[in-house]
């Protein structure tokens, strides 16, 4: 007996070791029943069934999911949320094709496996209970040594006992998650291909026999998952993702410090800000009270100034006052020019009407000239177009054109009717030609296409002595439009004329019963005719008589039939005859026309072509008049142009001796007018430098925002002046004092020589400075109280602060809360050095953790380089191990290539070669090779990564559908291979096989299954039959029993 593993070995093999799958129970699951399922471990077991019509629909696809949901198949992807397919094994009435009013579907399923040693199974024995859920969580597993089957009462009561059951397994339940390595170890139980699992498709696999169809990427990562080192990457890409996330973490602390140093430095900035703002707001009051001082000293002698300037405007205003007297009395004088305004006026006049005169003279010398050439152009014109005619008039010609064009008009009516005629006949010619007249031609075309293509017209295909016309033609005229047809086709004739009312249908003899021509001969008259028509004559021969020719009479009947046919009516010959002379002669009478139609058209062009000559010619006449009467007023005309213009010259004359006289008199009253103006000019500008005095004198300070409280001495101390300096003569009030004059009253300082307003401006930019960067940085600094916000407003408005009340609130504002911030702004410089240490410490700590992570993931990934590559080494030597039985070496060429980053994969570059022949080289899996071989290489490439893992004994082997496009012999190449691979190392395979290839397998396998289910009208399978082989190697059904027997 085997010994289970103990103490470390537990977590590499799992709780069940190397015990053997030896039984499966399923409730609920699919269509399958509770009817317990035997195996046979360590050998070949074929899967087969019996469906409603073959081996399909049996249940066996369900059976091996089940099993591989069971054994923590990595395909079922448990860890990865495969556990949500797991549901689509439950029993579904409609899949099943049950009655979903009958029965309902499953919310909760169970697979259950017992492993056991097969030397001792009721001592090693050991069961697994897998619980499926519909509901979340999908999947739970609850084990327990011995065992454990429900196989008390029958299907019924076992399903419905099942649930109770796995609770009073008791023990904590394993989840999706964890169960299969807790169970199995971390190297795969299992390897299946089975087409679908529950709802999910296979991904292609190896297992499928075809790894020609792989990359060398995909058998490298086939083989890892094959061999359970895919845990080791899938942990790996966790460890690296962890990398990622603290590198991550550093780099948003380092972004976080970047944040805050930022806000940092605007604390520093602001403090800085409102230092400097300190500063400022120091100096400007310190200007603006010398603003204030320079100010009143400037009031002070500008106040002077006035009372000198006024005294000297009063006596220059009374010497302006008498200069214009004077000039007043000179211009009163000049200013009487009406009489010289008035004739320099009319002669302006006559000059005007003398000029306008003569222009119009000229005007119309041109009008007459340029008529006189438009005249003469549009009569040489005229002329080239007349060609020297000489005929009758325009209207005659126009009376004889429409007398013409008459006779055109009437010549084409009778074209077109000649047109029809020779149409018509021409029609009805081509249908006398095909025996065709009248309702006969559309009644004998629906015969010739159905049923009677012998049919034929009465009157074409009678024929009549020339002299025999005026007999037979009145007798025939009742009948123009009758067809004759055999009297075996008259119904199908009359159904196929249906369409065509009055047609009137004649039924000769039946085929064979007469001569083509009777022997008698045909009635009197008659030349020839269709023999289907002869007895048709012979009656008509014998009921009429022709005693007043061409009529015709029918006693029997009282008719009467008048005759007289202006053309043959009978015999196709005849007509066609006729018709052909008929057709000559209308187109004679067509050509005749057309003809007729020419000779008009030519006499129309020409009588066009002498009514525009005759035009011309009377246009030309009309010209030649209208140019001798132009030429005669041109002449007379001229006559009169001499004495216009002398009269012109002499009126210009006049006006220019008028008008030079009045513009002097004007000149002399302008200059005196200028005199006047200028003196009252002066005397304005002196009044309102007078009054500009007055108003400066009451005005007071230049700057009334500059309020100086103290005397004049202390003003003077303020800016370090000994005294005013002395006035220059003549100086203006708003003419600043003469500052090189000043002398200082302390010459250890310096002197202040700016005027108030320089001051004033510096001291408002000084306040501005202060207030614009406390402004540009409010969002640092703040805006702490209202007068400040009031303060800033009227600063960034430029708001005009004429009074300088604005200007002082502002200061006073200013200083007041710098003051407030003082002692607060002399404790934040501190503050942020101690963060910023902080930081540092945070950074250097997360700095180190990557660094040591870096270090041990290269450790690790060194270390799963090198595991990975001696398990793909392992396989190689088990799969020239397993090929070299057929005589044929084989190995694995690997190269495994770790990731650089969080997001890249370890790539495991594979390519399986084997010899083609026992003496030629190794050759790649991809090199071109018949599919059995490559099929059965594939199932060495699985067997050895089966093999290859450490403690093979137990696990298990699933393909679905073997066999798929193998041929006999190396289907049974395959399959050995399979039995072999089972017996020698103790392994399972469970195979589904078609009805196709238990011809070979039942020989080898150790172990038949039988999945049945023989109508769909079942909702549930038949109990699995199992056969297996007894002792003498006889192929018997096994039973329960089997379970707990010794195979000692």
């Amino acid at each position: 007996m085997s010994e289970q593993p103990s103490g470390g070995a537990l977590g590499k093999l799992g709780v069940i070791g190397t015990r053997q799958l030896v039984a499966v129970q399923t409730f609920f699951i699919a269509r399958l029943t509770s009817h317990p399922v035997a195996l046979v471990p360590g050998t070949f077991v074929a899967v087969t069934g019996r469906g409603p019509k073959d081996s399909n629909e049996s249940g066996k696809t369900s059976f091996l999911a089940a099993v591989a949901l069971l054994l923590g198949d990595p395909e079922w992807r448990m860890t990865g949320g495969g556990s949500v397919h797991a549901p689509k094994l439950l029993f579904e009435p409609v899949t099943a094709g049950a009655s979903p009013e009958v029965s309902e579907p499953a919310q909760v399923g169970y697979v259950v496996g017992v492993f056991a040693d097969p030397e001792d199974p009721q001592v090693s024995a050991h069961t697994v209970w897998l619980q499926v859920s519909a509901k979340s969580p999908h999947v739970e597993v609850r084990h327990r040594a011995g065992v454990h089957l429900l196989v008390d009462g029958d299907d019924r009561s076992q399903h419905e006992g099942a649930a109770s059951f796995f609770r009073r397994l008791g023990g904590k339940p394993l989840g999706a998650m964890e169960y299969a390595e807790v169970l199995y170890g971390r190297a795969p139980r299992l390897l299946a291909y089975i087409v679908s699992r529950g709802g999910m498709r296979s991904r292609p696999s190896l297992l499928k026999l075809d790894a020609g169809t792989f990359t060398p990427v995909q058998i490298g990562d086939a083989l890892v998952n094959l061999t359970g080192r895919a845990g080791m990457l899938a942990r790996d890409v966790q460890d690296r993702q962890e990398l990622e996330q603290t590198q991550k973490d550093l780099a948003e602390a380092l972004k976080n410090a970047e944040s805050s140093y930022r806000d940092e430095e605007q604390i520093l900035h602001a403090v800085a800000t409102r230092e400097r703002a300190r500063l400022e707001t120091g100096r400007a009051h310190e200007l603006w009270r010398l603003a204030s001082a320079r100010d009143y000293v400037d009031t002070v002698v500008a106040e002077r100034r006035i009372e000198t300037h006024l005294i000297m405007f009063a006596g220059l205003l009374e010497e302006l006052s008498e200069r214009e007297s004077g000039v007043g009395k000179q211009l009163a004088e000049a200013r009487d020019t009406r009489l010289l305004e008035r004739t320099a006026k009319d002669a302006r006049q006559l000059k005007i009407q003398a000029q306008r005169l003569l222009e119009e003279a000229n005007e119309k010398r041109g009008e007459l000239h340029g008529a006189l050439k438009g005249v003469e152009k549009e009569q040489r014109a005229a002329q080239a177009r007349a060609e020297g005619y000489d005929g009758p008039t325009s209207a005659e010609l126009a009376e004889l054109l429409a007398t013409h064009q008459g006779d055109l008009v009437a010549a084409k009516a009778d074209l077109l009717r000649a047109d029809e005629r020779v149409d018509k006949t021409g029609r009805e010619l081509a249908d006398a030609r095909e025996g065709r007249t009248g309702q006969t031609a559309a009644v004998l075309q629906a015969l010739h296409a159905g049923p009677c293509p012998g049919a034929v017209g009465l009157m074409a295909s009678t024929r009549l002595h020339p002299d025999a016309r005026s007999l037979w033609e009145a007798r025939l005229a009742p009948w123009s439009d009758a067809v004759c047809v055999p009297p075996s086709l008259l119904d199908a004739a009359v159904e196929a004329v249906r369409d065509f009312p009055g047609t009137v249908l004649i039924a000769g003899p039946p085929a064979g019963a007469l001569p083509a021509r009777p022997a008698a001969g045909w009635p009197a008259g008659i030349a020839d005719a269709a023999p289907l028509a002869r007895s048709f004559l012979q009656a008509l021969a014998d009921a009429t008589t022709v005693e007043q020719p061409p009529h015709a009479s029918l006693p029997s009947l009282g008719v009467h039939v008048v005759g007289g046919f202006e053309r043959p009516i009978v015999g196709q010959a005849d007509i066609c005859a006729h018709l052909e002379e008929q057709l000559v002669r209308e187109r004679a009478e067509q050509d005749a026309v057309s003809a007729a139609i020419g000779l008009c058209e030519r006499r129309l062009t020409a009588l066009s072509r002498d009514i525009d000559r005759a035009k011309a010619k009377e246009v030309a006449s009309r010209l030649a008049d209208q140019a001798h009467n132009l030429e005669e007023a041109l002449a007379a005309h001229d006559e009169t142009l001499p004495g216009l213009r002398s009269s012109a010259a002499t009126a210009a004359e006049a006006a220019v001796r008028a008008g030079d006289a009045f513009e002097g008199a004007t000149k002399r009253v302008q200059g005196l007018l200028e005199s006047v103006q200028k003196v009252k000019k002066e005397i304005g500008q002196t009044t309102q430098k007078r009054d500009r005095m007055l108003e400066l004198r009451g005005k007071g300070p230049a700057h009334p925002g500059l309020v100086w409280t103290d005397s004049l001495p202390e003003a003077l101390a303020a800016l370090n002046w000994s005294a005013v300096p002395p006035d220059e003569v003549g100086a203006e009030p708003t003419q600043g004092i003469s500052i090189h004059a000043v002398v200082p009253g302390d010459r250890e300082r310096a002197v202040e020589r700016r005027i108030s307003g320089e001051l004033l401006g510096e001291s408002r930019a000084r306040l501005s400075s202060a207030l614009a960067r406390l402004s540009a940085d409010s969002h640092s600094t703040g805006v702490a109280t209202p007068e400040l916000a009031n303060a800033l407003h009227h600063q960034e408005a430029h708001i005009e602060d004429p009074h300088g009340a604005i200007f002082r609130d502002s200061l006073s504002a200013l200083v007041t809360w710098l003051a407030d911030n003082e002692e607060q702004d002399r404790g934040a410089r501190e503050q942020v050095d101690v963060k910023r240490a902080e930081r540092a410490t945070e950074h250097r700590y997360l700095q180190d953790i990557v660094e040591e992570t870096r270090e041990g993931l290269a450790q690790t990934q060194q270390s799963i380089k090198e595991r990975v590559l001696g398990s793909l080494r392992r396989i190689s030597d088990k799969l020239n191990e397993l090929h070299s039985r057929e005589g044929y070496k084989a190995d694995l060429l690997c190269d495994v290539t770790e990731p650089q980053t969080a997001q890249d994969q370890w790539v495991c570059h594979v390519v399986p070669r084997w010899q083609r022949n026992p003496n030629g080289p190794l050759l790649p899996y991809d090199r071109p090779t018949n599919t059995a071989q490559e099929k059965l290489f594939s199932i060495h490439l699985v067997l050895a990564a089966l093999l290859a893992a450490p403690d093979a004994r137990g696990r298990i082997l699933i393909l679905d559908e073997l066999g798929d496009s193998l041929g006999a012999e190396h289907r049974r190449e395959v399959i050995a291979a399979l039995r072999d691979a089972a017996q020698d190392h103790g392994i399972t395979v469970l195979a589904t096989c078609q009805d196709v290839l238990m011809t070979d397998v039942r020989l080898i396998c150790g172990q038949i299954l039988q999945f049945r289910y023989y109508s769909k009208s079942d909702a549930l399978n038949r109990p699995t039959l199992m056969f297996g082989l007894d002792d003498n190697g006889r192929r018997v059904q096994l039973t329960l029993d089997a379970l707990v027997s010794s195979r000692a």
